[in-house]
C-alpha cells in the first residue's frame, strides 16, 4: 500500500521533484493491476477549515476536500492584520493566553512561519507573560537540540539520496569535490534562525536570515563561520548510526555559535542528549518524541517544513506577507507553486482553529521592507478567510 500526497510536496529545495505515482506505474506497464483509491475525506480538519484549504490548493487542480467533522462547532479562519510584527506578537500572546486560561493546554498550542526569524516578537511577548515555549526555551536550549537533530536528518538525506548535494570543480583521487546547491544552503539559514535577536540582510539578490546579538554584531564574523559551516557539513561523513551523526552535527553547530567553548550551557544540553541517540532508529522520530515530551508544558514554535507531519487543535501561522510566503526567492511557476503548498501544510495542521497573520517585514541595513499582503490570499472571500484588524 502506497499513501501520497502531491499538495505536500514542499522539499524543492533539496532538490526533491514530484513524480506523479500513476506516471511511474504506466511506464511500468503495470497501471491497470493497481486498484486505486482517492481519499477525499478528513478527519482531522473542521468544514471551515477543509474550506479554506480547497481554496488554497484549487489553482494547483487539487480537489476540494471533505471535513468528517460535521458535528464540531467550528469558526471560519481568520487573517489578523496587524500595522506591525511587534502589535501582531502581543496580539497573538493575548489570544493564546485567553485560550489558556480556559484550560486549553500548551501541547494543543501552535506557532507555525515561513522562517523561524517571525516567530521570536510572538514568543518574546508569551515570556513576558509567564507562558513558556519551545522555541524561546533559552535555559534548556531545546531548540538548540532540535536543531542538531534536524541537521542529522539532513545529513541522512544528503547520503541517501544525494538531496541539497550537487558536485563541482575537478576529480581528486577520483572522488568529486562535493558542495551544497545554493538552496538547500538558504533553506539551512532560514531554518537554523534561533536565539533572541534576528536582522535580515542581502547577498546579491537573496534576502537571507541571520541570527545574532545585534548589541554585539560582527557581520564578517557571522559571515567566516557560516561558510565554514557549510563546508564542514558537505565534507561530513554518514556516520555508521544516529549517535555518530548526531556529534559530528552537534560539534558543527557549536562552532557555527562561536565555538565548542562559547556557550556552556549550549554544549552541555547538546552532549547531555547523545546517549539518547541509542534509543531512536533516525533523527526525525527522536526530535518527534522530544516535541511530544516537552510540549507538553510548552507552546510549540516551528518552521512550517519541520511541522509537516503533525497536527495541534489551535494553530497560528505567521508571515502571510508576499515576500515572506510567498518567499521572495521564489521567482518561476514552480517555485510559487511550492510556496502554495507550503501554506496548504500550514494550514491543514490545525484540527479546530486556525489563524493566519500579517504584518509588514522589514528588512535592516538595506531599507527594504514587505508590507504588502501574500496574494496567496488576498483574494479570498471573507466566507472562506475573515479579515480582522489588529491595534
Amino acid at each position: 500500500m502506497v499513501v501520497g500526497d502531491p499538495m505536500q510536496a514542499i522539499y524543492g529545495f533539496g532538490g526533491s521533484r514530484y513524480r506523479s505515482l500513476r506516471k511511474v506505474l504506466r511506464k511500468a506497464g503495470v497501471e491497470g493491476e493497481v486498484q486505486v483509491r482517492r481519499l477525499d475525506r478528513s478527519r482531522r480538519l473542521t468544514p471551515q477549515i477543509a474550506v479554506l484549504a480547497s481554496a488554497i490548493s484549487r489553482p494547483l487542480g487539487a480537489e476540494t476536500i471533505k471535513s468528517a467533522k460535521h458535528e464540531v462547532d467550528g469558526r471560519v479562519p481568520k487573517l489578523l492584520m496587524a500595522p506591525d510584527m511587534n502589535t501582531l506578537g502581543r496580539d497573538i500572546a493575548g489570544r493564546i493566553q485567553r485560550l489558556l486560561s480556559k484550560g486549553i493546554k500548551p501541547r494543543q498550542i501552535a506557532l507555525l512561519g515561513r522562517v523561524k526569524a517571525l516567530l521570536h516578537p510572538v514568543a518574546q511577548h508569551l515570556r513576558a507573560l509567564g507562558i513558556p515555549t519551545i522555541l524561546a526555551d533559552t535555559d534548556k536550549h531545546l531548540g538548540d537540540v532540535l536543531n542538531v537533530l534536524w541537521l542529522a536528518d539532513r545529513v541522512e538525506q544528503m547520503h541517501d539520496l544525494g538531496a541539497g548535494l550537487f558536485g563541482v570543480g575537478a576529480k581528486k583521487r577520483n572522488r568529486r569535490r562535493i558542495q551544497l546547491s545554493p538552496d538547500f544552503e538558504r533553506d539551512l539559514r532560514d531554518e537554523l534562525s534561533t536565539g533572541q535577536d534576528v536582522y535580515l540582510s542581502l547577498t546579491g539578490d537573496d534576502a537571507v536570515t541571520e541570527t545574532v546579538d545585534v548589541n554585539n554584531c560582527d557581520e564578517s564574523k557571522v559571515n567566516a563561520r557560516w561558510t565554514k559551516f557549510v563546508a564542514e557539513l558537505a565534507k561530513m561523513r554518514r556516520g555508521s548510526d544516529l549517535e555518530g551523526r548526531y556529534r559530528m552535527c552537534a560539534l558543527a553547530f557549536l562552532r557555527l555559535h562561536g565555538g565548542v567553548r562559547a556557550n556552556k550551557g549550549m554544549r552541555d544540553q547538546l552532549n547531555a542528549w547523545t546517549p539518547r541517540c541509542r534509543d531512536f532508529a533516525d533523527a526525525a522520530a527522536m526530535a518527534q518524541q522530544l516535541r511530544a515530551v516537552q510540549g507538553r508544558k510548552a507552546i510549540h514554535c516551528s518552521s512550517i517544513h519541520g511541522a509537516k507531519g503533525m497536527e495541534w487543535d489551535y494553530v497560528f501561522v505567521l508571515g502571510m506577507t508576499e515576500g515572506v510566503l510567498p518567499d521572495r526567492r521564489a521567482k518561476t511557476k514552480e517555485q510559487r507553486d511550492e510556496e502554495r503548498r507550503i501554506l496548504y501544510v500550514a494550514v491543514t495542521r490545525a484540527a479546530r482553529r486556525l489563524w493566519l497573520a500579517h504584518a509588514p517585514v522589514k528588512v535592516a541595513k538595506v531599507q527594504r521592507e514587505y508590507r504588502q499582503l501574500s496574494a496567496l490570499v488576498a483574494g479570498l472571500s471573507p466566507i472562506v478567510l475573515k479579515k480582522t484588524k489588529v491595534r
